[in-house]
């Protein structure tokens, strides 16, 4: 039962890195689908082509991940007790 420990654990991450993580999964996905269907036709695309829109998207999945993570350090070095009583998990190791 790791996946259902992994969605419990998924809904205390706050939304913006949730929304990152959902994004760099769809850029991956849609850069996987164009490779394997570039690859199977031998074409070579110019321009702006689904692969590079692909790198675009898990790039910016990138970027909310790392604001979500800057403000969620940023707001518990606000709160006093977070920093010295371990953070907000009660079962971390002390």
């Amino acid at each position: 039962m790791l996946a259902i420990d992994i969605l419990r654990k998924a809904r205390q991450l706050p939304l913006v890195i949730l929304i990152g993580l959902v994004l760099m999964a769809a850029g991956a996905l849609l850069d996987v689908v164009m490779q394997l269907g570039t690859a199977s036709h031998h074409v070579h695309h110019e321009g702006f082509g689904g692969a590079h829109v692909g790198h675009l998207i898990a790039i910016a999945g990138m970027v909310f991940v790392l604001v979500g993570v800057v403000a969620h350090g940023v707001r518990s070095h606000r709160r006093p007790g977070a920093a010295t009583h371990g953070g907000l998990d009660h079962d971390a190791h002390r």
